[in-house]
């Protein structure tokens, strides 16, 4: 398997809106496939399931500066991220 840069047929990316307040901020997750996905974030201790075209959300934070990891457990080699906080 070779690694190209570029887009993936069937993924839609959308920037993030951020909805912040005092207890943190607002991430919504999406599927829009047959397929489940599992967020999993030890840095954070934060995990959630979203079943196959469905919508979840996780309250985040607030947070203090610095990068946290975070998996899609069910394919953990290739789902992974972090987020920065400033």
């Amino acid at each position: 398997m070779q690694f190209r840069d570029g887009p993936i047929d069937g993924v839609i990316w959308k920037p993030l809106k951020k909805f912040l307040d005092a207890r943190g901020w607002l991430c919504e997750l999406f599927r829009h496939d047959d397929t489940p996905a599992e967020f999993e974030s030890h840095d954070l201790k934060r995990e959630k399931v979203i079943p196959g075209n469905s919508e979840g959300t996780l309250i985040l934070g607030p947070l203090k500066a610095g990068t946290y990891s975070f998996v899609g457990e069910f394919h953990e080699k290739t789902a992974k991220g972090s987020i920065i906080a400033k």
